[in-house]
């Protein structure tokens, strides 16, 4: 084998085993975003249920009857919700900015660690990978359209074709263009 050879073999290898750690990294990204059991969506959920039932609760009070000796609300059960919608409030948005690391022994699920541990990946991520590994899209949209036409022709007798959505080249095409 030349040395030419051996290179851009070496070459091939580096970057395979740099794609599969770049895909690992990605799918650690969006687990720490949606699919782990403290996930970022998760907490935003939590997030905009307390504050949807604080408003509930805030609007119930505001419209509760007057009668001259202030409003008959069981004021137990309102100050624990605002008691407890403050606690979780602030231990939410504390725990999804907190930049902790997003790996290692002691790794939080939050957006500060998710956009610190981006932030380090930042050269790694190019346009194939947003594309192919974050987007989950064909990296070559100029090749979908062709298969999309090749579809389109094939049925072309039919009145009315009904185009699979992974021969929509737009979403591809649009990742391109920023």
């Amino acid at each position: 084998m030349t040395d030419a050879n051996q290179r851009s073999r070496r070459y091939l290898d580096f970057n395979t085993a740099h794609s599969a750690h770049m895909r690992h990294r990605i799918e650690e990204w969006k687990s720490i975003y949606d699919t782990d059991d403290n996930a970022i969506t998760k907490a935003l959920s939590t997030l905009a249920r307390d504050l949807a039932a604080f408003t509930l609760i805030v609007e119930m009070v505001r419209q509760a009857p007057d009668e001259g000796e202030g409003k008959h609300l069981n004021g137990m059960v309102v100050e624990m919700r605002v008691t407890g919608f403050w606690n979780s409030m602030l231990q939410g948005v504390r725990r999804l900015a907190e930049p902790g690391p997003v790996r290692r022994k002691r790794a939080v699920c939050s957006l500060g660690g998710l956009i610190q541990d981006a932030k380090a990946a930042h050269a790694d991520i190019t346009r194939r990978v947003f594309v192919e590994e974050i987007a989950g899209l064909e990296y070559d949209y100029e090749a979908i359209e062709g298969c999309h036409w090749a579809y389109v022709f094939a049925h072309r007798e039919l009145s009315f074709i009904n185009i699979p959505r992974e021969l929509d080249s737009e979403p591809s095409r649009q990742r391109h263009v920023s």
